[in-house]
């Protein structure tokens, strides 16, 4: 099968470093519209059907997210080649794979660091020629290292490689790929290509329009590519946090302006007289666990915005919690558990608002 593929500067760049016998991690973004997932996607596909009976893994931080904007990518990428559904491949909605016609495999999967996998065992029995992880910045190091360690069938003496995606973070792409790179000292085996909506040449004019007219601090992130432009919380968020001692104040917030990443937060509280704050903003799902294990203790959580919000809380001590719970969402479900133990006869004071 013939492809002819029409990819920009910034693009080939990124397949020769992906076909090369020295690179194994690539590293392609620093702006929106830089045709980072069609790169990834494309990357993908020809190898599949370049080398027969490969494993590959396309993953980003939910499944969900992936499917609705990667994956359209990869289907967009199919059908500009030529190929066609249930005849070059198949896709199966159940086990989320994409089997081309000569056995090869691309596996669609959830990157995102659940409290119930924090060691990633669901990558351990993956076996796997390519990866690509796209918008990496959110998702974990330990994530992008465990996949990384998955890349292992050698059958027809590849190179492991992991392609990644990403828009300018203050997390471990900035601190691994951006700043090396930047000092001179990226080691040989990491290419990172800075690409920006400037750089694409098939980008429509009207989606630079919109990106002029982002605030200043999106505008500088993903416009120009600025990656030490300071100001909002960047996505992802994931907070574990054990409080022993006694009368503390405790605030933690969650927020961001992305509204493809997620907060988690777990809280456990096992001493006395604390006044504990929570609150998960903006425009993704929100999960909240909290355990209140002592006496006289006073909890404000708040889960607003957009999607879906959910929380489990436990509260046990000889003396009552004052507990209030806030719920407001404009377009997706909410949802609480609530246990409860308190042995004096007043029992803890509990006010819950869903709106």
């Amino acid at each position: 099968m013939k492809i002819n593929a029409e990819f920009t500067p910034k693009q080939s760049t990124a397949i020769r470093y992906l076909f090369d016998n020295e690179t194994s991690e690539v590293l392609f973004g620093g702006g929106a519209g830089g045709g980072k997932s069609y790169i990834g996607c494309a990357w993908i596909i020809y190898s599949c059907i370049k080398y027969r009976g490969i494993r590959c893994l396309i993953g980003r931080s939910k499944l969900d997210t992936l499917k609705k904007t990667t994956l359209a990518t990869f289907w967009q990428c199919c059908a500009e080649w030529g190929l066609k559904a249930n005849k070059d491949y198949t896709f199966n909605g159940s086990t989320n794979i994409i089997t081309f016609y000569n056995g090869s495999e691309v596996i669609l999967k959830d990157l995102f660091s659940y409290p119930s996998d924090p060691n990633f065992d669901s990558l351990g029995s993956l076996e796997l020629t390519l990866a690509f992880i796209d918008e990496c910045n959110q998702v974990t190091q330990k994530a992008k290292a465990i996949l990384s360690s998955r890349i292992r069938l050698d059958e027809l003496n590849l190179i492991p490689k992991l392609f990644m995606s990403c828009n300018p973070a203050k997390n471990w792409v900035y601190n691994e790929f951006y700043l090396p790179n930047k000092k001179g000292v990226l080691p040989k085996y990491r290419k990172f290509i800075q690409a920006l909506a400037s750089d694409n040449i098939h980008i429509s004019k009207h989606y630079k329009e919109q990106l002029l007219k982002l605030d200043e601090i999106s505008k500088q992130r993903l416009l120009y590519g600025n990656w030490e432009y300071d100001g909002t919380e960047y996505g992802g968020h994931y907070m574990n946090l054990l409080v022993t001692g006694d009368r503390n104040n405790i605030t933690l917030s969650s927020r961001n302006n992305d509204s493809n990443t997620e907060h988690t937060q777990n809280v456990n509280v096992y001493s006395d007289d604390n006044n504990v704050q929570i609150q998960q903003t903006h425009g993704h799902d929100k999960t909240a666990t909290l355990n209140i294990y002592n006496d006289d203790n006073t909890v404000h959580w708040k889960q607003i915005k957009n999607a879906s919000h959910t929380g489990t809380v436990s509260l046990n001590g000889s003396y009552g919690t004052n507990l209030s719970v806030t719920q407001k969402s404009n377009s997706t479900a909410q949802s609480y558990s609530l246990s409860q133990t308190c042995n004096t006869s007043g029992g803890c004071s509990i006010s819950v608002t869903q709106q």
